[in-house]
């Protein structure tokens, strides 16, 4: 399985797959820690400008959307979120790209029986391999696809007004993948 999603991930990055400049599909390997060792994740990174699209996006109760997990922000409601993240972006204006956007996707059948927060620790070992750390997120889990799936959102300014990077993303992906 684990060879033909590898294959598929090549083929569909060679076919010019999610041409938009800032999006990529990478295979994440197995997570650390898991009872269920072999559990694979299909990781989709995206960047953007604006917070309010992707926080709705996130948020958006048609999907039947459960926040499992923030950190930073007001969460009120979806105002509040995005003011928190758009409040911090001022620390460092001269960054265009601050929002980042990380969609895992998990096979129903490999999950464990705690899978809120088993996903929510999941994603925060994916954003801390990744060096995405010290600064504002939310993880809402999404209902309107057969598979599982969460959504990340984070902002690329730190706590600190530091710009986190996405300096080779899609290889330090990779290289985590295949550290697991």
């Amino acid at each position: 399985m684990a060879t033909y999603l590898n294959q598929l991930a090549h083929r569909a990055n060679a076919d010019g797959f999610m041409s938009l400049l800032l999006s990529t599909k990478i295979i994440i390997g197995k997570i650390d820690e898991n009872p269920k060792s072999d559990t694979k994740m299909i990781a989709k990174i995206m960047k953007g400008s604006g917070f309010k699209g992707v926080i709705n996006y996130i948020l958006d109760p048609k999907k039947g959307t459960e926040l499992i997990d923030s950190s930073g922000v007001r969460t009120e409601s979806i105002n509040h979120i995005v003011q928190s993240f758009i409040d911090q972006t001022e620390l460092n204006p001269r960054v265009s790209k601050v929002v980042g956007h990380i969609s895992l996707s998990f096979s129903a059948q490999d999950l464990p029986s705690s899978v809120m927060k088993w996903m929510a620790q999941s994603a925060r070992e994916y954003m801390e391999k990744m060096g995405i750390k010290d600064t504002q997120y939310i993880i809402g889990r999404h209902f309107d696809k057969e598979h599982p799936h969460i959504h990340i959102a984070f902002n690329r300014i730190n706590n600190n007004g530091k710009t986190i990077s996405d300096r080779n993303d899609r290889f330090r992906s990779e290289k985590i993948c295949k550290k697991n």
